[in-house]
């Protein structure tokens, strides 16, 4: 039972207002859960996101192709318009 009341004394020590501007700018990272104590949480949410950026990128990156696909087919439909003496420039 102290050991809540203690846990409860030392979150008020930290200012309400500091973890919310924490948590708003830098929360996707956990900053404010370092800020108020709680380094457990914080790490988890760091590793969270970490793994969510890679995933993103992975995906990505194996969807290039298909996301490239439209404005590769307007720049061939540009070129078919052209005569093809404006084709021997390039």
């Amino acid at each position: 039972m102290e050991q809540k009341e203690n846990d409860a004394v030392e979150s008020s020590d930290r200012s309400q207002v500091a973890a919310g501007v924490l948590a708003i700018f830098l929360g996707w990272i956990g900053v404010h859960r370092f800020y108020i104590g709680k380094p457990g949480t914080a790490i988890l949410m760091m590793l969270g996101t970490g793994l969510g950026v890679i995933l993103l990128m992975i995906g990505l990156w194996e969807r290039w192709p298909a996301l490239a696909m439209p404005w590769k087919a307007t720049s061939l439909r540009r070129m078919r318009r052209l005569p093809p003496s404006a084709l021997s420039a390039y």
